[in-house]
């Protein structure tokens, strides 16, 4: 009976009773409570006796210190709530990537009978955000394409909102590797974005920006964009955007091969990441570094840190990584001249394409047949290197890497060369020509623009 009666009171309880109970629960003192979450030991006296309301990012605060969903922390109280102050739990939610309690939150809010428009339509945004962050992109499409059209075919005069619903498009386009799409979302949300003060979104929209423009092969360009995120970042001590762009500059000065510019960004991103404890994209600058720069000097020690890379993205399951990983090793081992240890790395890497299913589509697998198949060019096997040359640049061809595409194509002309079948060389090498072309072209254009 008496555990019934908990129960019972439990389902009474006001948001206030709720935190007290939880507190006490954990053995925390107000005082210890307030240090956890930000807040004075009198803030939390006003909350557990329900003369005050905790905003949304105190809420979200304490959820995660009494490690409960903050769906259980509030149970009906949401309901209650100002339906601006919902709005912005599902806002925090969203940036603490509990995503499916944003989406329960949002599906309730839609259905309040005083919701204008304007809300309506940030919340259906919220809701793609959500199905985003769950790894569910073409169901994010869904909602943002109708809208989209609706906003942009009506002159819809709130720019922000459009360049928000851009952004996120191209973000879904990107998991998708539907490349050529997302560079056209970013370029329509940054054009938005240049009609509002520069905020955090525009930063957002530049980063992305130049990342799609740097696997368009306009490095010059993305650098551009991303340091104007950069100084954003830096400016508000945003401490992990400002680690991953650095890292995605470095990436862009590796490929420009200004590579005394490429290591400083690289060790600054590395700094930062590792002190934020995010261990994962420390192991993949870290990877960087050595499959580019440390290469070139020393191969060997090379090996032994992408080595070192392998169990952390093991733990996490991130076997596209695994495969690049693997595929670097091997480069590594070809510059040496040391075929079998070579072949060894790519056949470890052909079997994680295999054993997990990754996507033919996926760039490290096109980066994997770009090595298979300057492996057996170097081994004197023509004919497999044409084969696996050809899958690669067929793969880069279908994701937009034309720099990726064009360096696999050598590899083929290269071999035809070889076979004596001069003809078909021709044909490759004019097609090369003919993507370099582009590649000038959109840099002018682009330079055209920003004019």
């Amino acid at each position: 009976m008496k555990s019934n009666n908990n129960g019972c009171d439990q389902m009474n309880e006001t948001l206030g009773q709720r935190i007290r109970r939880l507190r006490k629960e954990r053995n925390l003192s107000q005082t210890e409570l307030g240090n956890l979450v930000g807040v004075t030991i009198s803030w939390i006296s006003t909350i557990e006796q329900d003369r005050s309301t905790p905003s949304a990012e105190l809420l979200a605060k304490l959820a995660d210190t009494f490690k409960i969903p903050i769906r259980e922390l509030l149970q009906n109280e949401d309901q209650h709530m100002e339906l601006v102050s919902r709005i912005k739990l599902v806002e925090v939610l969203l940036e603490t990537s509990k995503s499916k309690e944003a989406e329960q939150v949002i599906n309730n809010v839609l259905k309040h009978p005083e919701l204008s428009t304007n809300q309506h339509d940030i919340l259906t945004v919220y809701l793609a955000e959500s199905k985003y962050q769950q790894k569910q992109p073409n169901e994010s499409l869904e909602i943002l394409l109708p809208l989209i059209h609706t906003l942009e075919v009506n002159n819809h005069h709130d720019a922000y909102l459009l360049a928000q619903v851009r952004n996120q498009i191209g973000k879904a386009y990107t998991i998708l590797r539907q490349y050529t799409n997302a560079f056209y979302n970013y370029q329509k949300a940054y054009d938005y974005s240049n009609r509002f003060e520069f905020n955090v979104l525009s930063a957002k929209i530049c980063y992305n920006l130049g990342v799609a423009l740097m696997i368009k092969g306009r490095y010059e360009d993305s650098i551009s964009h991303l340091q104007s995120s950069f100084d954003f970042f830096e400016r508000v001590g945003d401490l992990k955007s400002l680690g991953q762009v650095y890292y995605e500059q470095g990436l862009a000065y590796k490929n420009m091969k200004e590579y005394s510019k490429a290591i400083d960004c690289f060790e600054h991103a590395k700094v930062i990441l590792n002190s934020h404890n995010l261990k994962i994209f420390s192991a993949i600058v870290q990877h960087t570094i050595a499959s580019v720069l440390t290469l070139e000097k020393n191969p060997d020690q090379a090996i032994q840190e992408l080595t070192s890379c392998l169990p952390i993205f093991e733990e996490e399951n991130d076997y596209p990584r695994m495969i690049l990983i693997h595929t670097k090793i091997a480069n590594a081992h070809l510059q040496k001249r040391d075929f079998n240890r070579a072949a060894l790395s790519l056949n470890d890497a052909l079997n994680l394409v295999n054993k997990y299913q990754v996507e033919k589509n996926h760039p490290s697998t096109g980066e994997l047949y770009k090595y298979f198949g300057q492996y057996y060019y170097e081994t004197g096997n023509y004919s497999k290197s044409i084969y696996y040359a050809s899958k690669s640049f067929e793969i880069f061809d279908r994701i937009g890497f034309i720099r990726d595409q064009i360096q696999a194509m050598k590899i083929s002309t290269d071999a035809y060369q070889r076979l004596g079948q001069f003809d078909k060389a021709f044909v490759l090498e004019r097609q090369r020509c003919e993507l370099f072309e582009k590649l000038q072209l959109d840099g002018v254009k682009s330079h055209e623009k920003i004019d």
